[in-house]
């Protein structure tokens, strides 16, 4: 039975140890702005605050395998617009492991109507949420960000075009011209993924103003 439990427990730190390999890290500047802009850590979230006017709230899961540091500058170029915004920090940095979150949030820091959304996998998690949230009117809007970029070759286009067909018909689709699916965070090249011929900071600086001018318009 011994060596049973001594095998699983070497099994495991093998998959910890994996997962730990795999997993994509924020680059310097991305962690220096989540060192400075950050406002508060609470539990398995960080809140990105507005510096003026409030004009929504977004709760945000990360990609799957993806450090929440990595969207740093995402989080601050919105909370600059005036959307302030909650980066989820998931076991393991699988959002699929923290499912129940953003209703904790909502719960804890009393918000009303907030917007949810997610990069990849986080994305996936988000319209689960978004679902929950939906029954108690505390959801305005969910916003996917795997679904905009012309040359994120991460995404799935069968799965994505069939997907179209379970969402609202007042969806609205937006794609981010010569971006892919690493440059919605600062964490290097996604293995996989296609060539973008923007920068990261740039094809963030037009996703901050499309997600603006979502929140605001609704």
């Amino acid at each position: 039975m011994y060596g049973v439990f001594g095998v699983l427990f070497a099994f495991i730190l093998l998959a910890l140890g994996l997962i730990q390999m795999f997993t994509y890290r924020a680059t310097p500047e991305a962690q220096k702005t989540w060192n400075i802009a950050a406002f508060e850590q609470k539990n398995n979230w960080t809140h990105f605050e507005v510096t003026g006017e409030k004009k929504g709230t977004l709760l945000f899961y990360t990609g799957a395998l993806v450090e929440p540091q990595a969207y740093a500058k995402l989080a601050d170029g919105l909370a600059k617009e005036g959307i302030e915004v909650y980066i989820i920090s998931s076991q393991l940095n699988l959002p699929v492991l923290d499912n129940g979150t953003m209703a904790t949030i909502v719960k804890e820091e009393h918000l009303d109507k907030v917007f949810v959304g997610g990069h990849s996998l986080g994305g996936v998690v988000s319209t689960i949420e978004a679902k929950k949230l939906n029954e108690t009117g505390q959801v305005a809007g969910l916003i996917l960000l795997s679904i905009t970029a012309s040359n994120d070759k991460i995404l799935k286009q069968e799965k994505y075009e069939d997907a179209k067909s379970r969402l609202p018909e007042s969806t609205l689709y937006t794609t981010i011209e010569g971006g892919n699916h690493s440059g919605f965070g600062l964490y290097g090249q996604q293995n996989g993924d296609g060539t973008a011929t923007m920068s990261a900071e740039e094809q963030q600086k037009q996703l901050v103003q499309i997600i603006k001018q979502f929140i605001v318009s609704h």
